[in-house]
């Protein structure tokens, strides 16, 4: 796909081929991985990339860091988790994502068969038929004969490792599940103090934004949060 998709539940951005105006930061060293489906899929390198976005100004460019590259991987994904610390919201009410208050907008989503669409038309993407090169390339890490090491990770992490389940399922996942290490005394969260669990149970937002709120500001036009 060559297209960003919004992932709200995930905390990390990733980037399936250098053609979407890539720019290397460093190499990913052995270790640094992404879990999809069930899958450890180990990363290449660590990167920036420019994305053109709708705003209810224009087409505006933000910058996203702390990017994975994972070529072949079936999508690009923005992980919502990652800029949380920059006051990033996502209505998806509105098909929006704001920053700090409802009304600061600072990019226009496209909803299509079933995801959200961050990047604007205007982007210089790559031909499918490139991906599908890279795709066919495409191999997670194999199982070997040694026993894979546990996956170890605190209640926060878990929440959101496993799609924000709740957190009767977080506390009983090392009952349950083969191969993972609860650590840490944190608890894992209850669904009204994290936000990506109440965007998921609203039905319906209320927009109180009023015609003269039409600036769109973020702060240094980027999406990180590392």
């Amino acid at each position: 796909m060559n297209r960003w998709v919004l992932d709200p539940g995930s905390n990390a951005h990733v980037c399936n081929t250098r053609q979407f105006g890539w720019s290397f930061v460093r190499k990913a060293k052995p270790g640094e991985v992404i879990y999809a489906g069930g899958q450890v899929v180990q990363i290449a390198e660590w990167g920036t990339v420019v994305l053109n976005v709708r705003t209810p100004s224009g087409k505006a460019p933000i910058k996203l860091t702390h990017v994975a590259l994972v070529e072949g991987f079936f999508a690009n994904v923005l992980g919502l988790s990652r800029c949380r610390p920059l006051g990033i919201h996502f209505d998806s009410g509105r098909d929006l994502l704001y920053q700090n208050n409802p009304s600061n907008v600072v990019a226009m989503l496209e909803y299509s068969n079933g995801h959200w669409l961050i990047d604007a038309e205007e982007n210089d993407r790559p031909e499918l038929s490139t991906l599908s090169t890279f795709a066919a390339r495409f191999q997670p890490q194999r199982t070997s004969q040694k026993p894979r090491p546990a996956i170890v990770a605190t209640a926060n992490e878990a929440h959101q490792l496993w799609g924000h389940a709740s957190k009767q399922a977080i506390d009983h996942l090392p009952e349950s599940v083969t191969g993972f290490e609860l650590v840490g005394d944190n608890k894992a969260p209850k669904w009204k103090d994290c936000d990506v669990c109440i965007q998921s149970r609203m039905t319906q937002q209320i927009s109180r934004r009023t015609p003269e709120d039409t600036n769109t500001t973020v702060r240094n036009n980027q999406l990180s949060g590392s």
